[in-house]
């Protein structure tokens, strides 16, 4: 796979993995608006109607399974703007009962008002080709924007990329925007750059200065022809430079 295909790839998992934890809530909330009586869990906070402790919610197409939540609880509060998922132990996409692509994170939060979801705490995303570590991420509902605030560490194939200041993923117009310094790794070749930014539509991308590359040079060519030698430096040119430090006074 191309590394424009890996990052179109990236941008297009989170957003499926954030459309359908909030689509699968908005569900949920079709069914349930009974309060749990206070004496069965003093504990909650008074903002909160509704508690579910060590949930599972699953999303049917077809009779099969297609998504799959586990979390330690769900909260529901009382003006039913707010719902939180603590403890998101898996948002599971799953392909003939196959799992091509899991989140977990320590919390989820969506507002019902706007469509906007926070996830937060040791954000991880696996999938096929497919690993990707930060601390928290916002989608923006309105905007369609996936903002990565944090550091933003990815594993796409053989590619890697760490990006220091974060991502902002704009899937209207198909770009993953790194404003702050990013490192491009593949195959023991390092690229750094100021900036970057990937269109997944035109598979493109684009390096801000300062760009500087760590390049692996092989011994033969693809083809199979010995790479030049660098000749040796004639001695009397050594000699010259030699007579040319002493004049300076330099060892």
């Amino acid at each position: 796979m191309a590394q424009q295909e890996r990052i179109r790839y990236f941008g297009a998992a989170l957003l499926a993995v954030v459309l359908i934890v909030g689509g699968g809530w908005w569900l949920w909330r079709g069914g349930h608006h009974a309060r749990l009586p206070a004496e069965l869990a003093p504990n909650i906070p008074d903002d909160i109607a509704l508690r579910l402790d060590h949930v599972t919610f699953r999303g049917l197409s077809g009779g099969k399974i297609v998504w799959e939540v586990v979390a330690d609880h769900f909260d529901l509060t009382k003006d039913q703007l707010k719902f939180n998922v603590n403890g998101l132990k898996r948002v599971a996409l799953l392909n003939e009962g196959r799992q091509e692509l899991m989140v977990s994170a320590d919390s989820l939060e969506r507002d019902m008002s706007n469509g906007n979801i926070s996830v937060q705490g040791h954000v991880l995303m696996t999938g096929t080709d497919l690993v990707f570590r930060t601390p928290g991420l916002a989608w923006d509902d309105q905007r369609q924007v996936l903002n990565i605030p944090h550091a933003l560490a990815a594993q796409l194939g053989d590619i890697s990329i760490v990006a220091k200041d974060g991502a902002t993923y704009d899937v209207a117009h198909g770009y993953l925007r790194c404003p702050g310094p990013i490192v491009i790794g593949t195959r023991g070749n390092v690229l750094r750059a100021g900036a970057a930014l990937f269109s997944a539509h035109g598979q493109q991308f684009t390096l801000f200065t300062p760009v500087s590359a760590d390049l692996l040079i092989a011994d033969t060519g693809s083809a199979g022809y010995v790479l030049p030698q660098i000749p040796e430096i004639p001695m009397q040119i050594i000699e010259r430079y030699r007579t040319y430090c002493r004049r300076l006074g330099q060892p």
